[in-house]
Parts: C-alpha cells; sequence; structure tokens
C-alpha cells in the first residue's frame, strides 16, 4: 500500500512539473518571460504643453489667450498669444480660435478668465474682430458696447 501510495504521489508531482514546464515554455514563447517591459514616452498632444520635471505625467491645457499649434510643448507659453481681434480660450490650437464679439475688442492674448474681451466704450464701437475702437464720427451717439454704425 505504501508504495502504491509513493508511485501516486511521484506520478502527480511529475505531471504537475511537466504542467509547469509546458506553462513556462509558452509564456516564454509569447514574450511574457525574460521580455522587458517598456514604455515609450509620448509628446504633449496639441493645445497642451507638458512640464519638464522629472516624475511628471500630465498634460496641461495651453492657458486662456495662448494656443498649441504643435505636439510637444513644454512651457506654458504654447505656440505664442493668441491674435489681437480674436480671442483663444483654454487649450486653443490655432491663433485666432474664434473672432472677438461685436460690441468688444480684443487685444493680443485675449483669451479665458485673465484677459476677457473688453467691452468697447462710450464713443466708439466695435464690430465683429474688433483689435481696439474705433470712434464713432460726428452726428453719431455710440453707447458702451456698440457693435457699428449706420450705414457700415
Amino acid at each position: 500500500m505504501r508504495i502504491l501510495v509513493k508511485s501516486k504521489l511521484t506520478q502527480v508531482l511529475l505531471f504537475t512539473i511537466l504542467v509547469l514546464v509546458i506553462i513556462y515554455i509558452y509564456l516564454a514563447f509569447e514574450g511574457f518571460i525574460g521580455a522587458t517591459l517598456t514604455q515609450v514616452a509620448i509628446p504633449c498632444n496639441i493645445g497642451f504643453w507638458c512640464p519638464a520635471s522629472a516624475g511628471s505625467s500630465k498634460q496641461i491645457a495651453c492657458p486662456g489667450g495662448t494656443y498649441g499649434s504643435t505636439s510637444g510643448l513644454s512651457t506654458p507659453a504654447c505656440s505664442g498669444k493668441c491674435n489681437a481681434g480674436c480671442q483663444c480660450p483654454e487649450g486653443s490650437t490655432t491663433a485666432c480660435a474664434s473672432p472677438c464679439p461685436a460690441g468688444h475688442y480684443c487685444v493680443e492674448g485675449t483669451g479665458g478668465m485673465a484677459v476677457p474681451p473688453v467691452v468697447c466704450p462710450q464713443g466708439y464701437y466695435c464690430p465683429v474682430s474688433s483689435s481696439k475702437p474705433i470712434a464713432c464720427p460726428n452726428g453719431v451717439f455710440c453707447p458702451e458696447g456698440t457693435t457699428g454704425i449706420p450705414g457700415s
């Protein structure tokens, strides 16, 4: 009886070793064993910048008033300031994400909460895409926020 139990244990042990060897060979063949897992760095997306600090793993949207037209930017200045007459909200990808709204004017770098479009002052008018207010002609009253004058 002892010999029979020993024989069964030996068979189970050999079978277990055989299964483990087969699993190891399969995993090695598939590249899971002995392979070094690598993660390839990717550049920041357009409209974003990535801090150059070691260990940083996040992309930050280009601030309002700037734009990021290329990938791989590394400073919050991104690709540059938004054009005058335009506004660039956070994460913009072109120098003129949208035209300045009528009744307002937009200086270079307008966009977001820090530099919103400026309401056109009394005595001036500001059509769409204005970069500075235009003086009203004689004989015309232009209250604050005027978008145009008759005949223009």
